[in-house]
């Protein structure tokens, strides 16, 4: 089948969107599958380089998708090998400020819904390092590769095994100081991380595996004052506000995002047993009794050792679960009239605490960004030893 069959709008309409570009798309990638050094499957635009509110933006938009259609006439023709098929999203005639709810029914081709993957590259890297079953180095035995053999495999597994269709892909790094402000207003925020030589191993591997991902077309941001957790939440925000309907997933070991999960959005950790690994709200639910609008009130209170948040002395998941079960918020319990005996004591002797802890576990989601996501799937990874090698670090 091809893309043009897969739309629920006539073909009339879609060869009048696509008429001009397409027949640009279908020369150049004819040219390109007699080029061994060209790859037909990447973008023709980095995309990800451009603001939206450049004028040029939507015709940018309206390449690709062109392109796309290109693609799937020509492998059906048998000219072209086939790619990884993504969604068509023609919007030739629509003026930039446009937004795909302004399409009006029938008159373009609809995106058939990728799902977005947000990768804490951070927590990737570190599980890499120190989590893979077999050390990798270089063929002089020079150098340790395992933090950037293991980061592309274990993301390669992730998409192949765990999702159901090719994402949009983008891998958020913490940055230099991005727990700056954080840190500003509690001294003690993580100040229980050690950086001896072998934590810092994976923040060594970080310039690679950015190089490696830019060399195949995958998109990532590193802000340098921000931490990636508030970076990943400003763009579940962004897409949950612009695709309602879109699916989001973040690849993180970090319970922290589970603040972020709905019925949309959910949380991978490939850690966790197989059956086990997609986290939504039901599961959050399941396991601690709590919702995800209540993970930071719940976090506040029990502590976050990980952060190094201690949380109220004498004050363990079940109990600061069962302050909180009804939906209440730390707000509510004041008057909740379940602030009794020596916990609940403990909680109002440590109330301003409680509230600035919370402040410090809770995501922000209005970060200004470098970049956005486009809404087409992301070129796929090949094996890791071909990305090590494409790097010349063997």
């Amino acid at each position: 089948m091809s893309a043009l069959d897969a739309i629920a709008v006539p073909r009339s309409t879609v060869r009048c969107c696509v008429e001009n570009a397409l027949a640009f798309s279908t020369q150049r990638l004819i040219s390109a599958s007699s080029s061994p050094s060209t790859d037909v499957h990447a973008h023709d635009l980095c995309l990800n380089e451009w603001p939206r509110e450049h004028p040029d933006y939507t015709n940018a938009v309206c390449s690709i998708a062109a392109r796309r259609v290109a693609v799937d006439l020509l492998v059906d023709a048998g000219t072209v090998p086939a790619p990884t098929k993504g969604c068509v999203l023609p919007f030739a005639g629509l003026p930039a400020h446009h937004s795909r709810r302004d399409i009006p029914e029938g008159g373009a081709v609809m995106p058939a819904g990728v799902p977005l993957l947000l990768v804490d590259g951070h927590n990737l890297l570190w599980r890499g390092a120190f989590g893979f079953p077999a050390a990798i180095y270089s063929r002089d035995k020079a150098r340790d590769l395992t933090a950037q053999f293991a980061f592309f495999a274990l993301l390669r597994v992730a998409i192949r095994e765990e999702l159901p269709t090719a994402p949009e892909l983008v891998v958020v790094f913490d940055g230099e100081h991005g727990a700056g402000e954080r840190q500003d207003a509690d001294a003690d925020y993580k100040a229980n991380r050690v950086l001896d030589e072998a934590a810092l191993k994976p923040v060594r591997a970080i310039p690679d595996v950015q190089r490696g991902l830019d060399a195949y077309g995958i998109s990532w941001i590193e802000i340098d004052t921000a931490e990636a957790d508030d970076v990943i939440a400003t763009l579940v925000h962004v897409t949950g506000s612009e695709h309602p309907d879109r699916e989001v997933w973040i690849m993180s070991g970090d319970r922290d995002f589970y603040q972020l999960v709905t019925d949309r959005v959910r949380v991978l950790n490939t850690v966790m047993h197989p059956g086990r690994r997609h986290i939504g709200p039901a599961e959050v639910h399941a396991r601690y009794g709590v919702t995800p609008t209540q993970w930071p009130c719940f976090c506040a209170l029990k502590g976050d050792p990980t952060d190094n948040i201690p949380g109220v002395r004498g004050v363990g998941a079940k109990t600061a679960a069962g302050l909180l079960d009804g939906g209440l918020t730390l707000q509510d319990l004041p008057d909740s009239g379940r602030l009794v005996g020596a916990k609940g004591r403990a909680i109002r002797e440590a109330w301003d605490q409680v509230l600035a802890w919370r402040e410090l576990i809770r995501m922000r989601t209005g970060l200004p960004l470098p970049q956005y996501p486009v809404d087409l799937p992301s070129p796929q990874l090949p094996a890791p030893a071909e990305v090590i090698e494409k790097l010349e670090l063997w």
